[in-house]
């Protein structure tokens, strides 16, 4: 696919990267954000407190001393493209 697509070199990594936020409403902002503003829009506002405050007693349990670690495995794929007419 690449190749037919005129590009060489291409090469994939899995990339994992931690984040550590402070509590589970800044986990949340965060999902919020990584979301384009479309996080949890499918629930009413009562639903989405709901949603909020049982997501918020599931994670404080896995609170550290540095706070919520969220680690994220990341797929990245690199390529060149051949210069036009070769």
């Amino acid at each position: 696919m690449f190749v037919a697509g005129g590009f060489t070199d291409y090469r994939s990594e899995l990339r994992a990267l931690t984040d550590v936020h402070a509590d589970a409403n800044s986990l949340l902002r965060w999902s919020e954000a990584s979301a384009f503003g479309n996080f949890l829009e499918a629930f009413s506002p009562a639903e989405r407190e709901q949603v909020r405050s049982a997501f918020a007693r599931l994670v404080e349990t896995k609170r550290t001393p540095e706070g919520l670690t969220l680690e994220r495995y990341l797929r990245f794929a690199f390529a060149h493209k051949a210069p036009a007419g070769n």
